[in-house]
């Protein structure tokens, strides 16, 4: 189920001369509380309507004279609520229930994947509004290199959208409203400039409409492609009364022109395209990458001392109705290049890009062409377009996707107070103003930190689930690349560190922000192999949700009301709850994560469960061991009352599967899971 909190204030705005209702809320999926993502949220006699962010939060803003209308939720996978207006109040909860998902039956007349995807196509100009339209936008770009926001900027745009498709991307787009971050590059200016200034991404999101480009040249939806490319019908599933048929699209084995795996949801009455995942193979990687790297790139990588290494290219369309026809709605896509740079210490550093894309009107009647300001076909940066506003009340009546951070901490222009800078430190990198001590600390591979090289955890800790705290101790096996005497291991201030042995001995340490500096009686020599063990306790963070990529230790309940955690930190690091040393460049080759929790629990982690050791005071240690290269980050455990049941994958050799789902789901699951 999902949940659905609305708050309602009345704004008067007198720009239009009317009055406007602005209704805020959070949809989250009630059965594990994680937010719902890009729910659309619409009005019904209106174009107008918005969707949930990347952590379920929405804003939305309509005319008071839809007071009477019906607001209307629809989201993949569950039942489309309608919902008037009217009735809702400030602590209005909706639930949202989830479709009933319908198996593929595995028969030798099962559907064909390409005659459906073929009768869809022809039915584009009947499904969809070949007429020119007006369309209201809201688009944001966030760049990230790491954990340092490179470029931030959010715009609402006007779109005049027309249907017939040419070779190029042929729609207008002029800015309404823009605002971006201010952000010092300091000394690597040029650096940085050059990693932020990606082209006109706005122009980018309308020309990934593959219902209007479905004759582009490298798309499974071109005709002279499906001979690169397996479709294949996978199951029909349920979005409210509708049944969604879902084709998966890859590329035949061993050849070099399917670029792309794809899966397209397709209305089963109208045989509508309603939605599309699309991922780059290797192949496609390969391929953008030579296409993308010419002189200029290649100059700049020279000038910077940096390589890019293309990596991971993903993006999602969807399509909503109105009036009878289907027009597009969001635009997600997503971008990762490894950096390298030896000057800077930068081994495979993600670039990430973060660009949404989103309908918030549709306007049937009002159309007309853009002929002052148009940025259709410019490339420039939309970025470089923008200036900069920090008061909420800039975008006036205008949808936008709502921020995932406080304005107050990402559009600051003046320096805060040294006090404030202090206080946030430990929270959140202070960008606007430059690198923190702590930063350093975090991000910088110094000598202390490339001495040595770890090869083995064993983490031993009990998780007291009525505290919210963990105890005890991480042993850390480790191979001296350089001579040492002095060692930097992480784990946050919060947490207390009781002790570290070397051969039983006790070290000295002391510790600044979240680093810890470890003192050994004598020094290490090259190429010995090195233990120690951190002896600690404490009460993890929280994560805080207000702040992308923010983890930390989640407590909750389960549907039933019985407690649950979750250990989430590939924003924050794995020192949020367990001492190591906290940087990607550095895996261990195996680990024992051994978990000890109150017996009426079980727990989760990764690898192979090896054995399951009964305790005094009813506890029960949970002990597995990882045989692979692990992330610090990826190292979790989960708690809570699982149902387990296992499973075999029968090909050359037999893979055990293990399943573990909460005990109510238990027949559900086994249901679904047949699919594995």
């Amino acid at each position: 189920m999902c949940l659905l909190f609305f708050y309602w204030a009345g704004v008067a705005l007198t720009a239009c001369g009317q009055h406007y209702i602005t209704v805020t809320g959070k949809i989250i999926d009630s059965q594990n509380s994680i937010p719902i993502p890009f729910v659309n949220i619409q009005l019904n006699t209106s174009g107008l309507g918005t969707s949930t962010n990347s952590e379920g939060h929405f804003i939305f803003k309509f005319p008071e004279k839809f007071a009477k209308d019906t607001l209307i939720i629809s989201c993949i996978g569950y039942q489309t609520k309608r919902e008037p207006c009217a009735s809702l109040n400030r602590n209005a909860v909706i639930r949202l229930i989830p479709a009933t998902v319908e198996l593929a039956e595995i028969t030798i007349n099962s559907p064909n994947g390409l005659d459906i995807l073929k009768t869809a196509l022809s039915k584009i100009p009947e499904n969809y509004d070949t007429a020119p339209v007006q369309l209201t936008a809201f688009y944001r770009e966030n760049l990230l290199l790491g954990d340092f926001q490179m470029a931030y900027s959010e715009s609402v745009l006007e779109v005049h959208k027309k249907f017939k498709t040419e070779k190029d991307p042929n729609d207008q787009i002029r800015i309404i409203k823009g605002r971006k971050k201010q952000v010092d590059f300091g000394s690597d200016g040029q650096f940085y400039f050059w990693l932020s200034g990606i082209s006109n991404s706005a122009r980018g999101a309308l020309a990934e409409d593959l219902v209007k480009y479905n004759q582009a040249r490298m798309v499974p939806f071109n005709p002279r492609n499906f001979k690169y490319y397996q479709y294949n019908y996978s199951e029909t599933i349920r979005e409210g009364n509708t049944d969604l048929i879902v084709l998966e699209i890859i590329p035949k084995q061993n050849n070099r022109r399917g670029l792309i795996n794809m899966k397209v949801y397709i209305d089963d009455e109208s045989f509508a395209i309603v939605k599309y995942d699309l991922e780059l193979t290797d192949a496609g990687v390969r391929y953008v990458s030579r296409k993308d790297k010419g002189l200029g790139q290649a100059i700049m990588s020279a000038v910077t001392g940096a390589q890019l290494d293309y990596h991971r290219f993903r993006m999602s369309n969807t399509y909503k109705r109105y009036q009878g026809k289907w027009y597009l709605n969001t635009v997600v896509r997503r971008w990762e290049i490894l950096v390298n740079s030896k000057k800077r210490n930068m081994v495979e550093r993600k670039w990430q890009a973060e660009l949404d894309f989103i309908v918030t009107d549709i306007d049937r009647e009002n159309v007309r062409p853009i002929t002052q300001g148009d940025i259709g076909g410019t490339k420039t940066s939309l970025g470089s377009l923008l200036g900069s506003d920090t008061d909420e009340a800039f975008w006036e009546h205008y949808n936008v996707l709502k921020t995932e951070i406080p304005d107050s901490l990402r559009f600051v222009q003046n320096p805060l107070p040294a006090d404030s800078v202090r206080r946030l430190s430990a929270i959140v990198p202070n960008r606007q103003n430059g690198f923190t001590r702590a930063d350093t600390l975090r991000g910088k591979l110094t000598p202390l930190r490339t001495c040595f090289d770890v090869t083995f955890y064993h983490l031993d800790v009990a998780v007291n689930m009525d505290e919210r705290s963990v105890k005890g101790s991480n042993l850390m096996r480790f191979k001296v690349v350089e001579p040492l005497q002095k060692m930097q291991v992480d784990l946050y201030a919060n947490m207390k560190i009781n002790s570290i042995t070397h051969k039983e001995i006790p070290l000295a340490f002391t510790r600044e922000f979240n680093a810890v500096f470890i003192e050994f009686k004598e020094p290490l020599l090259q190429g010995t192999e090195q233990e120690i063990r951190i002896f600690y306790e404490g009460v993890p963070k929280t994560p805080d949700w207000s702040i992308p990529m923010n983890g930390g230790i989640l407590w909750d309940k389960d549907s039933l009301g019985n407690p649950w955690a979750e250990a989430v930190t590939q924003g924050s690091g794995a020192s949020v709850w367990w001492p190591n040393k906290d940087h990607q460049s550095d895996e261990p080759d195996s680990m024992k994560i051994w978990i000890t929790v109150p017996s009426q629990f079980s727990e989760i982690s990764n690898g192979r469960l090896v054995h399951k050791t009964p305790l005094k005071d009813s506890m029960t240690r949970y002990e597995w061991y990882v045989s692979y290269p692990i992330n610090n980050y990826n190292v979790t455990f989960n708690i809570g009352k699982y149902a387990h049941f296992s499973d075999e994958y029968i090909s050359d050799d037999t893979l055990k599967i293990d399943y573990y789902v909460m005990e109510y789901n238990l027949d559900r699951a086994k249901k679904m899971f047949r699919q594995v």
